[in-house]
């Protein structure tokens, strides 16, 4: 990474963290989140079980898309990236939001336990709790982990936090650029790194914590991951509620989820794109077999949301949203000819192969050639394989 001027060591990073700077830094979590949960909450019409898991869990990621989608914008504008700005604008969003809803029940159901009932507890209940008990000293555990640990995956220093770090200094989303292109730019404000190409959700993310703090800390400006996990969980439970599991089925399955030692590491160590790009996918799928099992059309909006913001992660996000094409035939077409569509399908792509090959060009991913003499791919080419 370079540029004309290195923002190098700073000020910030010795500055202490006051009452105000901790107020800023629960703002910046919460604000975005309650404005996603106001927008967010339309998606699902009726009063139905784990309703309020459900939009607090998808609540939260679509306020971050909102979040990463004003700070560009007032930067396209010219203007100079500002927390106090940027939280008024999330600020206002959520009063229109909740004004447009103003007709919508925000009544939250709870479990109807009262009297008695409290102090005979079934089996059934002394389990869910259990379960929820492990599930807090999981994320107990990630957030000791994020706020004790500086920067560490080596991901998140060599492709993201770079970005995130040179933008607080600037003020403004200076571009990373190709570095051939910059040995040979005269303009001092551009920078490079490896994944110079990559989409800015990720490090948009860590520029707004540091918004927030005033200042760069390596441990803070990861707290999004610990929320992103948790996020995870509740629209887990109340998309699985919605699709008629019980209160303890549900649970078990999202216990399963939190305690993936997978998702587990992506929480702990945070800094990685691929923790985002599995939840908005995981998030997509849940909503699209509600679309797929109920029709319930807002539900496939939203699905197809999170399944165009893919890309906007992590280019390999064209792919894994391209996966999704294959289960919407499926659940549109009936099963015959769902066959018949495959087996035209398989010809098509067989024919090509044999004959003119498949070329094409994606954006973001480039040029695709796959035939019998060449296979071109980004970062690979070799040789087809000749049967004749």
């Amino acid at each position: 990474m370079g540029g004309g001027t290195n923002p190098g060591p700073s000020h910030r990073e010795f500055v202490p963290i006051t009452l105000m700077t901790t107020i800023h830094l629960i703002l910046a979590l919460l604000v975005p989140w309650m404005l996603g949960v106001v927008w967010v909450r339309g998606a699902w019409s009726k009063p139905m079980p784990g309703v309020w898991a459900a939009v607090l869990g998808y609540g939260f990621f679509s306020g971050v898309l909102l979040t990463t989608l004003v700070m560009m914008a007032i930067d396209h504008l010219g203007l100079h990236l500002n927390f106090s700005v940027i939280l008024s604008i999330l600020g206002a969003l959520t009063v229109v939001a909740a004004w447009w809803l103003r007709h919508r029940s925000w009544v939250v159901s709870l479990p109807k336990w009262g009297g008695a009932e409290w102090f005979r507890p079934t089996w059934r209940r002394v389990a869910a709790g259990l379960l929820i008990l492990l599930m807090l000293l999981h994320f107990t555990g990630f957030a000791l982990e994020i706020i004790w640990r500086p920067l560490y995956p080596w991901d998140a220093w060599m492709n993201w936090a770079p970005k995130a770090r040179v933008w607080l200094e600037h003020g403004s989303l200076v571009p990373f650029i190709a570095a051939e292109e910059w040995l040979g730019s005269p303009k001092p404000d551009v920078y490079t790194l490896g994944a110079w190409h990559y989409p800015p959700l990720v490090p948009l993310m860590q520029l707004w914590m540091a918004l927030a703090l005033g200042q760069w800390n390596e441990s803070l400006i990861n707290l999004p991951w610990l929320f992103c996990g948790l996020a995870l969980a509740l629209a887990c439970y109340g998309q699985l509620r919605a699709l008629g599991a019980s209160r303890l089925f549900a649970l078990i399955l999202t216990y399963l989820l939190v305690s993936l030692p997978f998702l587990g590491t992506h929480i702990a160590l945070a800094g990685y794109a691929e923790l985002w790009m599995a939840s908005f996918y995981a998030l997509a799928v849940m909503a699209f077999a509600r679309w797929a099992l109920q029709r319930d059309v807002r539900q496939g909006i939203l699905a197809l949301v999170f399944v165009l913001t893919l890309p906007f992660i992590k280019q390999p996000g064209i792919i894994w949203a391209a996966t999704f094409v294959p289960a919407v035939l499926v659940a549109l077409i009936p099963g015959r000819q769902m066959v018949l569509v495959a087996l035209f399908s398989a010809v098509v792509l067989v024919t090509l192969y044999f004959t003119t090959g498949i070329h094409l060009t994606l954006p973001r991913i480039g040029e695709i050639l796959i035939s019998v003499q060449e296979v071109r791919l980004r970062g690979y080419a070799g040789s087809g394989f000749e049967y004749f």
